[in-house]
């Protein structure tokens, strides 16, 4: 059963793909309709494509954190949001920050979006950069 990620709306308390099946589908729809899918996911965040890609052009296609282009991160750019104004997967649209590359995105995530900590972080990797 561990081939099957849970799922507790269902009876089964388990999805009726494999994961190893569920990941093939959803690779398979990313490439024969990327536009679509992309539509889909920008839905969860209150974008439409129009405004991702305007997104894209306002940051020159760059991660707003760290400059990674688009073309040179495995994922591409994700949108960022606030979690502390939707916490849940979805956001009301208004909290979108930017795009970020998934490892600034990550980052920022681990460090709980805490400005205080991601500071006292910055000046960790300073102080040791110079010996301190």
């Amino acid at each position: 059963m561990s081939a099957f990620q849970a799922r507790p709306s269902r009876k089964s308390k388990l999805y009726s793909w494999c994961k190893d099946c569920s990941n093939e589908r959803r690779r398979f729809l990313c490439l024969s309709k990327p536009e679509q899918t992309k539509s889909t996911r920008l839905a969860k965040f209150g974008l439409t494509l129009t405004q991702y890609y305007l997104m894209l052009i306002d940051q020159s296609s760059c991660c707003k954190i760290c400059g990674a282009h688009k073309n040179n991160v495995f994922y591409g750019l994700v949108v960022d949001h606030d979690h502390s104004c939707c916490p849940k997967r979805q956001s009301c649209g208004k909290c979108v920050r930017g795009l970020l590359c998934s490892n600034c995105n990550t980052g920022i995530g681990i460090l709980k979006e805490n400005p205080e900590v991601l500071r006292k972080a910055a000046k960790y990797i300073e102080d040791s950069l110079h010996g301190r």
